[in-house]
């Protein structure tokens, strides 16, 4: 071989145990019952068994150069989990300048690709259990050395480049965090700990399920020019849970606004027409985020749901497909937030084809914290985990088959206290119609939104049912559907 590796174990393994965090076990470690002795026992059995074991997800390229190009490529590539180019520390035997190598760019299990390394082909199959399995995945999938072809690694070299952009940050932790830690010990406070580069966050990747999240230092994104201030000032701002003082001057001001609608916007009026117009052309002229205007017929269709709220009706828009249904549905909803003080939660159910579309709306014509609800049944469980609940509402411990948001807030506790941090859950039929059903039933809904609604014209489907079940509450109700024929119901 080119390369040997010393004989001491590597320098991560000592210094920089985040590659032993393993997010499966998220909930695993969780004991009802058991000492601290026992505890630490099994956080330690924990730790010694991730540490025996290096695993490779994939082999996302194979590349042969020069020693002397190996060099100048791999002495740039230096995070916490990788030294030069690689997971070991490595020294060479007489090789010339000009003698060429194989290595092989490894994506390891429970790291991100900030982490990929090069390695030799003889030392993944000395050091990596998994090692053959990778190599056959690999040499199925290779096309032209490349594991992913040219649409899936889009403008990047070996994979998307967004899945090195932070789309969320999950938590902010002061401590090294490995798969024994459920949360962080002490709440992270931007004034208190203004910056440091040990402190670890909790990182969800753009185009990457929840279950690829990673725990990542703070000087490895800074080195290596990851924007993450803005995703970090979010996050510090999604989990300040509002006080009661703010909650009761919220329901307060609700009552107020709602009570000067219904002189607006009331049935018993008979200026009811007159009125809904010059509402209308007033919404035409607020300037949603990102100067955002709503046309003529898109501000009408808004006005008549505020109307049918106002009113104590639920609605049924069916205007054609290409009017704007998601955006009049979007700013309805921001409505409600910002001018009757409802904070939420809005359950919104649209096909898996359009879920992204809803997102894309919801974050460019409002400020609410909008989290999709959908993928594997551990994404999901992460998300619940995570999205949901502020940290000081989060259960430290669950017994077994226990829900998770059931044990988020007491029963027994003020409403007030019962606050959600997820305003806005987007979701599909199908995850509905799963065991998460119990988990979605334990939210008090705002309102619920179910697009291309005429799929519960079958009151006897899955889908149907299940939105019919008693544990589930909505206050309010919008359906839409695309076209006049699939109105009636």
């Amino acid at each position: 071989m080119h390369l040997q590796l010393f004989a001491v174990p590597p320098y991560h393994i000592i210094h920089h145990p985040l590659w032993m965090i393993n997010l499966n076990k998220m909930r695993s470690h969780r004991y009802q019952d058991l000492s601290d002795d026992d505890e630490s026992t099994i956080s330690s059995d924990s730790c010694e068994n991730d540490s025996e074991e290096l695993k490779a997800e994939r082999i996302i390229a194979v590349r042969h150069d020069s020693r002397k190009n190996w060099e100048d490529r791999l002495k740039q590539m230096n995070t916490s989990e990788i030294h030069n180019g690689s997971r070991w520390f490595q020294r060479t035997q007489d090789l010339e300048n000009h003698d060429t190598e194989e290595r092989y760019l490894v994506k390891w299990a429970d790291l991100s690709y900030l982490h990929c390394s090069w390695e030799t082909k003889v030392d993944l199959e000395e050091q990596v259990p998994n090692a053959k399995l990778c190599f056959t995945m690999f040499a199925r999938g290779n096309q032209d050395g490349y594991f992913f072809n040219a649409d899936e690694r889009a403008d990047g070299e070996y994979f998307d480049p967004c899945w090195l952009q932070i789309e969320r940050i999950l938590d902010v932790s002061d401590d090294i965090v490995t798969s024994s830690d459920r949360r962080r010990k002490e709440k992270y406070d931007s004034k208190t700990q203004p910056h440091s580069s040990w402190r670890q966050l909790l990182i969800k990747w753009w185009n990457l399920p929840y279950s690829n999240s990673t725990y990542e230092f703070e000087k490895d994104l800074q080195k290596h020019e990851i924007e993450y201030e803005n995703q970090l000032q979010e996050f510090v701002l999604r989990n300040q849970k509002p006080t009661k003082t703010f909650i009761i001057q919220g329901l307060s001001a609700h009552n107020e606004v709602k009570s000067r609608c219904r002189k607006l916007l009331g049935d018993h009026l008979t200026r009811i027409q007159e009125n809904m117009k010059s509402f209308s052309e007033k919404l035409q002229m607020y300037p949603f985020p990102s100067d955002s205007r709503l046309r003529d017929y898109q501000a009408e269709g808004v006005t008549w749901l505020m109307s049918n709220y106002i009113n104590g009706r639920n609605s049924l828009l069916s205007d054609d497909m290409g009017l704007g249904k998601t955006i009049q549905t979007t700013v309805f909803i921001s409505m409600l937030n910002s001018m009757l003080s409802i904070r939420g939660p809005f359950l919104v159910i649209a096909p898996l084809s359009t879920i992204q579309h809803w997102r894309r709306e919801f974050s460019s014509w409002t400020h609410l914290n909008i989290i999709v609800y959908h993928g594997s049944a551990k994404d999901r469980e992460y998300i619940r985990e995570w999205e949901f609940a502020y940290e000081v509402d989060r259960p430290p411990y669950l017994n077994m088959n226990a829900l998770f948001l059931a044990n988020c807030h007491e029963r027994s506790s003020p409403k007030w206290q019962r606050t959600w941090m997820v305003q806005v859950v987007l979701t599909t039929p199908e995850v509905l119609c799963s065991d998460d059903a119990a988990e979605l039933a334990v939210l008090e809904w705002e309102a619920l939104v179910v697009d291309e609604a005429h799929r519960l014209k079958n009151y006897t489907s899955k889908f149907a049912t299940s939105l019919r079940d008693d544990r589930f509450t909505f206050k309010h109700t919008v359906l839409l559907t695309g076209t006049p024929i699939q109105v009636r119901v």
